[in-house]
């Protein structure tokens, strides 16, 4: 089956952005688009990555942050508690 393909004026109504931020999004290449002729158009599966990649959880950091950190604070513990 063949995906969907949103043009700018669908994925600014999906984000809930301006038309103009959604085609500027675009043309950075920050959310993967299809290009023919002069038409630009995204997937479905590109926006949801798109989305899936810009969201963080509250407090600021994602989860690789998040894990990276906790295992710094344990090897600097461990490090402690053996001096």
């Amino acid at each position: 089956m063949v995906e969907k393909l949103l043009n700018g004026n669908e994925v600014a109504q999906i984000l809930g952005i301006s038309r103009s931020q959604a085609y500027m999004l675009m043309r950075n290449g920050i959310i993967e688009v299809i290009r023919f002729g002069r038409s630009v158009r995204v997937t479905e599966e590109a926006l949801a990555r798109f989305i899936n990649e810009s969201t963080v959880n509250p407090s600021g950091f994602d989860r690789e942050t998040k894990l990276s950190a906790a295992t710094e604070s344990k090897a600097q513990i461990s490090a402690n508690a053996t001096n």
